[in-house]
């Protein structure tokens, strides 16, 4: 019996040992070269904010007002970049979400006056019909707004 129990047990174990190298160290190994674009001018009109992990926001300025390509991840760090780069999260008027992780949206409360456009395919994620898959995990993708657009 103790044998059928360490053969089951070692059995769990090579399974377990081989799903983590076929499944997540690969998504750590890339994840940890990730490198977000630094805080400043990437072109005329375009600058990034970083928010000092692996996601960076864009933003294009287009005279008094600025548009937004994502939001971030870190409120603190985005507003500290708008700082730095002399730009008033207040003048964002829209944000383009290129999709609904965390990782992209945290930040949307700082923009209190934009206008904030989802992907339609991603609707379903934030209102809980669907729920986003990642290996064996699923979860609900919601907005830290109330309101956005698709």
């Amino acid at each position: 019996m103790l044998k059928k129990v360490g053969l089951a047990l070692a059995a769990i174990l090579s399974v377990g040992v081989i799903a983590f190298c076929i499944f997540v160290l690969p998504f750590v190994m890339t994840v940890r070269d990730f490198k977000p674009s630094e805080t400043g001018r990437v072109a005329d009109e375009i600058y990034a904010v970083t928010d000092n992990r692996f996601v960076s926001m864009f933003v294009l300025k287009s005279g008094d007002d600025l548009i937004g390509f994502d939001a971030g991840n870190d409120i603190e760090n985005i507003e500290a970049g708008f700082k730095e780069l002399n730009l008033d999260p207040l003048k964002i008027k829209a944000i383009f979400l290129t999709h609904s992780d965390e990782d992209h949206v945290r930040s949307l409360p700082l923009f209190k006056n934009a206008t904030v456009y989802l992907p339609q395919k991603e609707e379903p994620l934030v209102t809980g019909k669907e729920k986003r898959k990642f290996l064996i995990f699923t979860r609900i993708n919601a907005l830290p707004v109330s309101n956005y657009t698709c």
